[in-house]
């Protein structure tokens, strides 16, 4: 018995040069590009959509094209990359253009055998990993990030996803409760001379890494937890003790 080729210290069987764990994820691997390939092929030709961004769109100043750019080469790539290892396995049925993707994945897993036993089998892993990866995260975009405030231990900014409980100093990378953050930035709060309307202030709080909807201030007006200045504003300092209050109660 050999090591596994790439270098994880297990040991292959008999000819082989992946070991078990690696030739397992291999399978997966392809298995999942075959799966995934129609869908990405249907967001490439803008047939299905995924949210790819955040921010405003601009007026296009031509016509737009039928398809996405990105999505599209990362088709091209993984097609050529198939039909890479349709050659390699001995299957050349796999080059000919009207042999689809998804065909190719079935047919290699089939063939399987043959990818374990060429010497490059963990250049293979690693770049059949890297298309899949690749299309995953294009169909499932990860959530955008916000800035939760500043880190208590360095004074980096800490960034997480809009509705986790931890996120990641930038500087330090230490991973943080977002309470934690929150305090700091209660303080600095509280001295804020900043006024607005309920949807400004959820805003600034937005902000600072606090999620405190409109909808939630408002109801603390109705309820005369809050009281408006005449001119109908309100001050951010004062959502201060209710900010606290919530967060030590669940208070809505």
């Amino acid at each position: 018995m050999k090591k596994c080729s790439r270098l994880d210290g297990n040991r292959t069987i008999h000819g082989h040069r992946l070991c078990l764990q690696c030739e397992q994820s291999m399978v997966a691997t392809i298995r999942d590009i075959g799966n995934n390939y129609t869908a990405l092929l249907l967001v490439a030709t803008k047939q299905a959509s995924v949210h790819m961004d955040n921010g405003p769109r601009a007026q296009a100043a031509e016509a737009p094209s039928p398809i996405r750019s990105g999505a599209w080469e990362l088709c091209c790539e993984a097609e050529q990359q198939m039909r890479l290892v349709a050659l390699a396995i001995g299957w050349r049925q796999g080059l000919e253009e009207k042999t689809t993707v998804p065909l190719i994945c079935r047919k290699t897993l089939e063939r399987i055998e043959r990818l374990f036993l060429v010497a490059d089998a963990a250049q293979w892993f690693d770049d059949l990993s890297d298309i899949s990866e690749r299309i995953q995260t294009m169909l499932e975009p990860p959530e955008p990030l916000v800035a939760f405030g500043a880190c208590p231990a360095c004074g980096g900014v800490v960034w997480g996803a809009a509705n986790a409980d931890y996120g990641d100093c930038a500087q330090c990378a230490s991973r943080i409760h977002r309470c934690a953050v929150a305090d700091r930035l209660l303080a600095k709060l509280s001295v804020s001379a900043v006024r607005g309307t309920a949807s400004e202030l959820s805003r600034a709080c937005a902000k600072a890494g606090i999620r405190l909807p409109a909808s939630t201030i408002r109801s603390w007006i109705r309820r005369g937890r809050l009281q408006p200045e005449s001119d109908g504003s309100l001050q951010l300092s004062a959502l201060v003790p209710l900010l606290q209050q919530r967060a030590k109660t669940g208070m809505k």
